[in-house]
């Protein structure tokens, strides 16, 4: 036999070691044994009799036994111990055979350590690190011994197994130690564990053991010493790489790189995700490419761009990176609140284009308020978009309590997640991010006292679409197809657009914020400073966007929108307040509205005519737009009345296309900031 076999059947345990002794052909003895139990069934007690001459040679017998296979060898003894009081002497023939097996594998090992090419470097896969076997230790073809004292060793672990790389995560300062194997028909397998995984026999039990690794709550304390022999012995050998509990910027520096999905843009490419749970690798997979950048520029931001207030929500998308480059900024809460059926979920899947596959990467209100906020600290420089808010039930009513948990810690505090006894995702230090998220009622509307909650939310009160006729709805579900497939495009973009600014033009961004911020007249309270600063956020984003991607050029009247939703979303904004805003919104986005001489009537008639000194909104399609806004018409004019900006009556009208039932809206009579483009 080749002594490579040998010690391959000495390190692989008993039953190889068999298999590489067993002769061909059973041995004299052993035939007797055979002829013995076929005469059991015709003549039990001449049987007993050859089988108690035949048990005398006790050590012919056992060299016989040892060349049959363990399993024909059980068999076979099990059918003699049948043989009326010969029971005992087979129990003792069996442990002799076991004594045998346990003297011959020893002494195999024996030789084995002797060879003369024994291993002093680990033998590894191509390109591997030079690690040197640790004293005490040895490498042979069949896998990892511990010398135990002379000529004599303990099996380790059948395979060769070892540390490959060591992680370090940035913010915390936390190891991780890449653990790599040799698979039983060859190549390599690998997992990254935390330090105390790999300390630990129970734990580096129930990491490995279902990945295939060759550990076993036999030999896990074995293994657990041998890896640590290892990493104390090869210190400078084993690589040190960049390892990060979560996704987004690498390190408080942004220059340090980005990880995204499963890849890192800049900073040297190297750093990888560890120390999350299979929940979390399986969200981070979907931060990846589909498609193309110009199918998404075709697809969706053509269409995207013509409806300024679904633009909104793919720039908070985009925003949430630049948290790390504008030190003044503050975290963002971002909601649509309108009926059902009105595209606010297609406008969230356009805004999560921006990184991932939408529907993979989609949050949900129904997981726990912890379970929120852990998938928030999994990307906090990409922005967490949640489905519709009607998920978030609590015995049939929206929970807002849930909301405003999650609402309020993500944008006031940061994350500050504990850390579990299974060491992932522990501590993490507060971070900035971007929640974006959509219901049938405004979330900030419905928080009641919540008020630190709805202060830190920006939101828009109407669909995300200009209106919901047959042609809109057409390109809106081009929208949602155009997503699905061309997506993870335009974030990255943003990132290696960062990456590769000057100081200057970072400065530049810098600047542009502070600008359109401290222009912007809300008022003083907290609240009107809050929105300005979205405002100014969401408008930087625009400004990045379009300098990062060709082609993805800003809305014309997107400063007048952010305007508009920001002062309804600001401290005082009242009902009343926020419907005139809204829909003072639609005739802004829909200029084919306006009745003027010569123009085509559309889809439901003219809606208002500007006149010199006033706005006449027709009486019946203000009624059906405020409805559709989600108001109820007879208070909203209620409430106008009362606060002068219209008269209680609806006087007849003559506009080009015949005379109509219209209010007028004065324009010196309406609050501060709310300004109507009369005609000169």
């Amino acid at each position: 036999m080749a002594t490579r076999d040998i010690n391959s059947a000495a390190m692989s345990g008993v039953g190889d070691l068999e298999g590489s002794l067993r002769p061909i052909g059973p041995t004299p003895g052993v035939q007797a044994l055979y002829d013995i139990e076929q005469q059991l069934m015709d003549d039990p007690e001449g049987a007993a009799l050859r089988l108690r001459d035949c048990y005398a040679p006790q050590a012919k017998v056992v060299v016989g036994l040892l060349a049959l296979a363990s399993g024909e060898r059980q068999r076979l003894l099990a059918r003699l111990a049948m043989v009326p009081g010969m029971r005992s002497n087979i129990t003792s023939l069996e442990r002799m055979v076991r004594d045998e097996l346990k003297d011959r594998g020893d002494d195999v090992a024996r030789k084995a350590r002797t060879r003369a090419d024994r291993y002093t470097d680990l033998h590894l896969w191509d390109d591997a690190p030079t690690l040197v076997v640790p004293d005490g230790y040895t490498q042979e073809a069949g896998g990892i011994a511990r010398e135990t004292g002379e000529d004599r060793a303990t099996l380790v672990c059948p395979r060769v197994m070892v540390p490959s790389a060591i992680y370090q995560d940035p913010h915390d300062r936390r190891q991780y130690v890449e653990v790599k194997w040799e698979k039983p028909l060859g190549g390599w397998e690998s997992r990254v564990l935390s330090q105390l995984d790999i300390a630990d026999s129970r734990r580096i039990v129930a990491a490995l053991a279902d990945a295939g690794a060759p550990v076993t709550s036999t030999n896990a304390r074995e293994v657990v010493a041998w890896l640590a022999a290892v990493m104390e012995r090869n210190a400078s050998e084993i690589p040190h790489r960049l390892g990060c509990r979560r996704m987004g910027w690498v390190s408080g520096d942004f220059r340090d790189g980005f990880l995204w999905g499963e890849r890192h843009i800049g900073g040297g490419g190297n750093g990888v995700l560890v120390g999350v749970s299979e929940h979390a690798q399986i969200v981070a997979r979907s931060y990846r490419e589909g498609g193309t950048l110009a199918g998404w520029l075709d697809h969706v931001w053509r269409v995207v761009r013509q409806h300024p207030r679904a633009a909104i929500a793919v720039y908070a998308s985009a925003a949430a990176p630049l948290l790390a480059v504008l030190p003044d900024a503050s975290s963002l809460a971002f909601e649509y609140g309108a009926g059902s059926r009105t595209g606010k979920g297609i406008a969230l899947e356009a805004a999560l284009s921006v990184w991932a596959h939408p529907e993979q990467a989609m949050g949900r209100w129904d997981s726990t308020a912890k379970g929120i906020g852990l998938r928030g600290a999994l990307h906090p420089s990409m922005p967490l978009v949640m489905e519709d808010t009607k998920l978030a039930d609590r015995n049939g009513q929206l929970d807002t309590g849930k909301i405003s948990e999650v609402v309020y810690g993500y944008t006031n505090t940061g994350l500050r997640m504990k850390t579990g006894e299974d060491g992932k995702l522990a501590c993490i230090e507060p971070v900035r991010g971007v929640l974006l998220t959509a219901g049938e009622q405004a979330y900030a509307d419905a928080a009641g006292d919540s008020q630190g909650a709805v202060a830190r939310t920006y939101s828009i009160r109407c669909s995300p679409w200009r209106s919901v006729d047959t042609e809109t709805r057409r390109h809106v579900d081009r929208v949602r197809q155009g997503a699905a497939m061309h997506f993870g495009h335009a974030g990255p973009a943003i990132v290696r657009h960062l990456l590769a600014c000057s100081d200057a033009q970072i400065e530049g961004y810098r600047r542009e914020y502070r600008k359109r911020r401290e222009e912007v007249a809300l008022g003083e309270q907290g609240t009107a400073q809050a929105a300005a600063g979205h405002m100014a956020l969401l408008w930087t984003a625009s400004v990045v966007l379009a300098d990062a991607v060709q082609g993805c050029d800003q809305p014309a009247t997107l400063w007048d929108e952010l305007y508009r939703h920001a002062l309804a979303s600001s401290e005082g904004a009242d009902v009343p307040t926020r419907a005139l805003l809204d829909v003072l919104g639609e005739i802004a986005a829909r200029p084919e509205l306006r009745a003027v001489q010569g123009a085509q009537s559309p889809p439901g008639g003219f809606g208002v005519r500007v006149r010199t000194d006033a706005y006449e909104l027709r009486v019946s399609w203000l009624s059906q737009t405020l409805e559709r806004l989600g108001y109820q018409p007879a208070n909203i004019r209620n409430g106008w009345v009362e606060r002068g900006w219209c008269s209680a009556s609806a006087p007849a009208c003559r506009w080009p296309q015949g005379v109509v039932r219209a209010i007028v809206l004065d324009p010196a009579a309406l609050p501060p900031g709310v300004d109507l483009d009369v005609q000169p």
